[in-house]
């Protein structure tokens, strides 16, 4: 024990050990001159009044955000959306990040301030956990700042912008590292509850990979500094630091079941359940596409270029806008890895280097056999989706090595020998600038002859498969791609050349002033500030805003049904109308819907914002922003449960149309339709065209004979199949009534009601109550009848028939049913579903319970003094 002491002392000692470490007040300055910086880059966002749009806030962000306001400040548990998909489940899904405390931002302060607020609280968050890590490891406080800035300011960190859920699941990285260290350090309750606390808030941020690679990051931060690499795996000390950081693991599951256990009760009965190896490795880093790593858009940036380059992987645009993290950082990485004689402790740079190593491998996913391995013997690996977002540990263990070399640097006060890396990284900074100048040269005197040296590369990038991928998004032969390919190439290099220059030379000179003994503070300074700079200059509009008019803005469409007569609710107007919208996909035989954006309708937004815009004026996205409630739609997450996937799929990603989409609406209480390039079948009754910012109108359509949002059918008329296309094809087959027939789900309670004569039927439901999670029906029939409630069915529901309760059946596909005896009789759904009920409990006793053993220790400790 002794022994374990004495060395675990040792470790400690070489781990804080810092070198003239400066008077306390420069670290404050550092730290507000890092925080001073972060709100002058955002200082748009933060101050004024504009707002972020781009990609999934347009699309599911923000009108989710705007959705769950809307039920929490009238009083209602946002538990249940009924904006969405004929209504969804809210807790089981983490991307409404329903628990997580600045999304609530949103609901008490004004929509899109709050909403916005989210985001830019997150970058504090980064750039502050990034300063403190470095300065844990005792770097200087220009270092501190260094680590700071490069991380938050770099391509794979900014491009989060985008993203409700990643960016803050990212900002808990370097704080939960911290948490570890100091739970390790500090030991009992107190520690523990601080890395449980922070492993919880980023699982309520829902993104799982980023949760996985910082629980790794942090247990091997803990066995690195806390541990004893000397000695076996199950050494004492090494027994110790597991223990501990399994039981804030234990913790941390109990802290977060209540959005843990929804979502895996809800899982199975899903797509993303089941997902394969090429879609759980989607979006992988393409080795192409890393050279961005180091060249900034060099493939081009999706807000402002359309090549085939932004299309390398034959889908879609990239995941994220930028991968740039910089020459000058990179170098210095290396520098720090190699780096002998800095009063770092060896284990920070280790630590460092064997995390940005293990982070790029996995971020390469399905092109290294490393990911071939984890996903068949990791089964937990199999959340991951999207490995390029490993580059953002990536980002910042570079970060932390940048700075650390960047201290070193600090500390030479005299001639010091490149050592053989040194030597290497000055003649490749050198023969990078040469060679990358000596091309650019070539390619501006005889363009015709680079062309002709690149066209075997493009070739070769952009087979007949790919080609053939790409055309589903530009509309060209390979030729065209191979010949746009190669005219991008023989433009960007010659672009590139001052970044490549400048940031290679700066390196160099950097090298060459050290070993000679020229090297001075302020140099080191001023090439740190040049590096975050560029990164500025580089990634200051790839968070594009537009005026609060963009969400402000009601698509005519909406206006005109603002005055349109609404569903009664006990006898007064009050249910949102429920729209379908035509799906903005591309179907054979129909033009693109928003490639033709009226450039005098969206004027007074920035160009990335037009086709967003086009989007939300035509109500293809953000209904509930509109308080209008969504029937088909996109469903990117492929969290909907699998028979509603089914309709679901079939209506939006497949294109149904015409009569049979007319009488599919009917059937599932849809009052309006909105089309775009569709012919409008006769069941669909022209109101007129509405303008929605591109050259062609959005044509409003009323459904002829909708059915209302509850109704009655008689019992003999109901049909008993389980959800799937025989299902569908009886609910879209022409002579299929459902005013006297419904299809029912047998899995869910075949035979409830014995079959009746239907002859002479007569029945009535009106809906009393309609709540989020509660709505209340009254009917009135003159024999059996089975009520059906076209609201998404959703085993969470609970029915009761005059206070006790009844069974609740799936009927015609996704949708609720419940058998009602003759008579007059009240039918109440309530959404109570175990797996929400049993995640809170679990929280609550495990929060108890560590405030419980938190207090002992206090008071043993207050005993013991």
């Amino acid at each position: 024990m002794n022994a374990d002491k004495r060395r675990s002392g040792a470790i400690q000692s070489a781990f804080i050990r810092v070198h003239q470490r400066p008077i306390e007040s420069l670290y404050w300055i550092a730290f507000v001159a890092l925080m001073a910086l972060v709100a002058a880059v955002f200082w748009r966002a933060l101050f004024t009044s504009d707002t972020f749009f781009f990609r999934d806030i347009s699309f599911a962000h923000f009108p989710r955000a705007v959705e769950l306001r809307t039920l929490v400040r009238s009083g209602q548990l946002p538990i249940w959306n009924p904006f969405e998909h004929f209504g969804e489940p809210v807790s089981v899904n983490a991307n409404y990040l329903l628990f997580y405390p600045t999304a609530w931002l949103a609901w008490m302060l004004p929509a899109a301030y709050g909403f916005k607020l989210h985001y830019l609280l997150h970058f504090f968050v980064l750039a502050a956990g990034t300063f403190l890590l470095a300065r844990r490891i005792g770097l200087r406080p220009f270092a501190c700042f260094l680590a700071g800035a490069l991380f938050v300011f770099s391509g794979p960190i900014v491009s989060l912008g985008a993203f409700y859920n990643l960016l803050p699941a990212v900002a808990w990285m370097p704080l939960a590292v911290l948490a570890a260290d100091y739970q390790m350090r500090r030991g009992g309750w107190k520690g523990t509850g601080a890395l449980a606390g922070a492993l919880t808030l980023q699982v309520f941020a829902g993104e799982p990979l980023t949760s996985l690679a910082t629980a790794a990051l942090a247990l091997g931060w803990a066995l690195a500094f806390h541990g004893d690499a000397r000695a076996a795996a199950w050494a004492g000390m090494n027994r110790r630091v597991l223990g501990r950081f399994l039981l804030a693991l234990l913790l941390a599951a109990g802290f977060s079941a209540i959005q843990v256990v929804p979502a895996l009760w809800h899982m199975p009965d899903t797509v993303r359940g089941s997902f394969g190896f090429d879609q759980t490795l989607f979006w992988s880093l393409h080795p192409l596409k890393g050279l961005e790593l180091v060249l900034p858009d060099f493939l081009g940036n999706p807000l402002y270029d359309s090549t085939p380059w932004i299309y390398l992987e034959g889908r879609e645009v990239y995941f994220l806008l930028s991968l740039y993290i910089g020459i000058v950082p990179l170098a210095l990485a290396v520098l720090a890895v190699a780096g002998r004689g800095s009063s770092v402790a060896p284990s920070a740079r280790v630590f460092w280097a064997a995390a940005a190593l293990i982070a790029l491998l996995l971020a390469l996913g399905r092109y290294t056999p490393l990911s071939y391995v984890f996903y068949y013997l990791i089964p937990i690996y199999r959340v991951v989706r999207f490995p390029v977002k490993f580059l953002a540990p990536f980002a910042l263990a570079v970060a932390q090595l940048a700075a650390i070399a960047a201290d070193r640097l600090l500390s030479d006060r005299a001639a010091c020998p490149a050592g053989p890396t040194g030597r290497w990284l000055l003649r490749a900074c050198v023969a990078l600038a040469l060679a990358w100048a000596g091309i650019s040269a070539l390619i501006l005197a005889a363009p015709a002859a680079a062309r002709r040296l690149m066209a075997p590369l493009v070739s070769l990038v952009f087979t007949h498969t790919r080609a053939l991928a790409i055309r589903q998004a530009l509309p060209l032969d390979r030729a065209e791609i191979l010949a746009q390919a190669n005219d991008w190439l023989l433009y960007v290099i010659p672009a590139r050349l001052p970044y490549v220059l400048g940031s290679a030379l700066l390196v160099a000179a950097l090298l060459y002033l050290r070993r000679r003994g020229f090297l001075r503070p302020w140099l080191v300074w001023a090439a740190g500030g040049l590096a975050v700079l560029q990164l500025i200059g580089l990634h200051a509009d790839l968070n594009p805003l537009a005026g609060r008019s963009y969400f402000d803005d009601r698509p005519p469409v909406a206006r005109y049904l603002d005055n349109a007569p609404r569903p009664l609710v006990a006898g007064t107007p009050g249910l949102p109308h429920r729209v379908f919208v035509e799906p903005a996909l591309t179907p054979p035989g129909l033009a693109s819907a928003f490639v033709s954006v009226d450039l005098s309708q969206v004027d007074f937004l920035p160009p990335a914002a037009h086709v967003y815009y086009a989007y939300r004026m035509s109500l293809q996205s953000g209904a509930g922003l509109s308080g209008l409630e969504g029937a088909f739609t996109a469903d990117p997450e492929h969290i909907l449960v699998n028979a509603q996937e089914t309709l679901n799929h079939m209506v939006y990603d497949m294109g149904l149309a015409g009569e049979q989409l007319a009488r599919l609406l009917r059937v599932v209480g849809v009052e309006y339709a909105v089309l775009l390039r569709y012919s409008a079948p006769a069941g669909l009754e022209l109101i007129g065209a509405f303008p929605n910012a591109t050259a062609t109108p959005a044509r409003l359509y009323r459904v002829r004979g909708a059915m209302p949002r509850a109704y009655l059918a008689p019992a003999a008329g109901g049909a008993w199949l389980p959800p799937g296309e025989a299902t569908i094809r009886c609910m879209i087959a022409p002579d299929f009534d459902p005013a006297s027939q419904v299809v029912l789900d047998p899995a869910t309670g075949a035979g409830q009601v014995p079959a009746a004569p239907a002859a002479g039927f007569s029945g009535k439901a009106r809906i009393l109550e309609r709540q989020a999670d509660r709505v209340a029906v009254e009917t009135d029939a003159n024999q059996a009848a089975w009520l059906v409630l076209n609201d998404s069915y959703n085993a969470g529901w609970k029915v009761s028939l005059d206070g006790n309760a009844a069974p609740l059946l799936r009927a015609n596909q996704m949708f609720r049913a419940v058998a009602v005896p003759p008579g007059r009789h009240q039918v109440v759904f309530r959404y109570r579903p175990p797996a929400l009920l049993l995640g809170a409990a679990i929280s609550l006793a495990s929060a108890l319970l560590a405030a419980l053993a938190g207090a002992i220790e206090r008071k043993r400790s207050s005993a013991a003094v």
